[in-house]
């Protein structure tokens, strides 16, 4: 049987109404309802290696200088042991170099904690499985110094990762030294996706501590330094060679990553996007199984092969395989994600929000929110960042299309639509609904800022609330020095000024001002 839109089901109540000549009705907001996704598991073929005239160069910004550094030798050692088991001769097509900075762990587990500065390798295959093995990989230098690496190992550096500049000559040393058809940047380490807010606000309860859009830490660095999105987006504008071309795919091995604001800012840097919704288990991406998938020259060496393997190879990482209806962390998320689609994607999203407006439901509104998939892990978190699963939202309106307006449920259907094609692959654990495949399948894979309004943060003493941090800030603060600015912007916000909402940042402003006014500032 096929399946009734929601267009002809709201004709045929409406015609079924007239007929009978049946009174008004009064329909109750259904907050329990099946996502179409749960439970849709479609496995990609891993198809993806870099051949003769698609060849790669994998730079791996791997930011160590922090609580993950075992984590960072573990994934060296993976790199390693998935080159040994790639196809004989791949390293003519694929060429994986990591800038990792290391920090001092003392530990118990035999990792090598002998040096604490910065050094780039070039991965080679090791047939040791071991992830707490050696690194038998070549370190190389920057002989002519001139990107500010080590020049030989007896002048080695330490680098501040949350750098800009650093990550700009580590893209110019890359394309300058290993030149190839396509590039995958993969940024590891801590993550926290569009949240911002003062540097010193002390938010109890929260795992965030402060932390500001921003993907890489360095606690070494003066000031235990972030690089911010804004920062990072520069960096790559700066870059010799991506000054005028596209990162084939930008990865994040990282939480809280995969978030639409993100995707939408990145998307004059980059083709595709890799990233989590979900805070990611600490040993995060499976490197070993990824490289070790590269098994034949046979393969496709295109980034939409690559970005779905890279999901694949997540989900089976996670996924048990004597019982394939078991995960080892069933909180987990991946997502591979088409930028060419992110202008479509915020004007749907932007749709949505006029008619959220016009449909005059807050709360019946934020009380779908509030049982949208989230991630965040408990209430404190959930007012520190209110990350929400955009396509369980928009089904959530979609499946009270009695209760709402026939406007607001085919609005929310055409950002369900939109994420269709902006979604190349994606997979979530059972606790998010367990579904694996293609986007046009699972139509979920990124998360949007819905804010908990003015609702207090704790300890309520502190006289903090939302309009205290800083969510969606357009302007371009990126001065790493100056305290309590929101370091950097984010395009998605956009805010023209003219009363009139028109988009998701300014409902957010109207619906969370006491006056009913649109903020254009920090204030959300």
């Amino acid at each position: 049987m096929k399946n009734i839109s929601i267009i002809s089901t709201v004709l045929i109540i409406l015609l079924v109404s007239l007929l009978s000549g049946c009174p008004d009705m009064t329909y109750e907001l259904t907050t329990v309802k099946n996502n179409p996704a749960f439970a849709q598991r479609s496995d990609m073929p891993k198809t993806f290696a870099p051949v003769a005239g698609d060849t790669w160069t994998f730079m791996i910004y791997m930011d160590g200088d922090n609580n993950l550094e075992p984590h960072a030798i573990e994934d060296i050692n993976e790199m390693e042991y998935g080159l040994y088991n790639a196809y004989s001769g791949i390293d003519a097509n694929l060429n994986i170099i990591v800038l990792f900075d290391k920090n001092y762990y003392d530990d118990d587990e035999g990792y090598p904690d002998e040096w604490t500065d910065t050094r780039i390798f070039k991965i080679e295959p090791d047939s040791d499985s071991s992830k707490y093995g050696t690194i038998v990989s070549q370190e190389i230098f920057d002989s002519t110094n001139t990107y500010g690496f080590a020049q030989s190992a007896s002048n080695r550096v330490e680098k501040n990762m949350a750098d800009p500049l650093v990550l700009t000559n580590f893209l110019d040393y890359c394309t300058n030294n290993y030149p190839a058809d396509h590039y995958l940047l993969m940024f590891w380490n801590h993550g926290d996706g569009p949240k911002s807010g003062p540097l010193d606000l002390f938010q109890y309860g929260s795992t965030q501590n402060g932390i500001l859009k921003s993907i890489c830490q360095d606690v070494t660095a003066p000031g235990n330094d972030y690089l911010y999105i804004q920062e990072l987006y520069n960096a790559i504008n700066a870059s010799d060679y991506f000054s005028t071309h596209k990162v084939d795919i930008i990865g994040f091995d990282a939480c809280l990553m995969g978030s639409v604001e993100i995707a939408y800012k990145l998307r004059n840097n980059a083709l595709y996007m890799t990233g989590s919704m979900a805070l990611e288990n600490g040993v995060g991406l499976p490197y070993d199984l990824i490289i070790g998938a590269m098994d034949s020259p046979t393969l496709s060496g295109s980034p939409e092969a690559l970005g779905s393997l890279i999901v694949q190879a997540y989900k089976d990482y996670y996924t048990d395989p004597l019982d394939p209806a078991g995960e080892t962390n069933n909180a987990q998320t991946m997502s591979a994600i088409d930028l060419s689609q992110m202008d479509n994607l915020k004007a749907r999203i932007d749709d949505l929000a006029i008619a959220m407006v016009q449909e005059d439901k807050e709360s019946d509104l934020e009380a779908l929110r509030d049982k949208t998939a989230h991630f965040f892990l408990n209430e404190y978190d959930g007012k520190d960042i209110p990350y929400y699963d955009l396509n369980d939202f928009c089904n959530y309106i979609v499946n009270n299309y009695i209760y709402f307006s026939y406007n607001l449920s085919i609005k929310a259907q055409a950002v369900i639509d939109s994420l269709s094609t902006a979604i190349l692959a994606a997979y979530g654990g059972k606790y998010y609904g367990y579904y694996n495949g293609p986007g046009y399948i699972v139509k979920r894979g990124l998360y949007i800022v819905f804010p908990l309004g003015d609702r207090e943060l704790v300890p309520p003493d502190t006289g903090y609330n939302l309009t205290y941090l800083g969510w969606y800030t357009n302007t371009a603060l990126i001065d790493a020095g100056a305290n309590n600015s929101p370091y950097g912007s984010l395009d998605f916000c956009s805010f023209n000024g003219n009363g009139i909402v028109e988009g998701w940042a300014e409902m957010i402003g109207y619906w969370y001002d006491p006056d009913r006014t649109i903020i254009t500032y920090n204030v959300y």
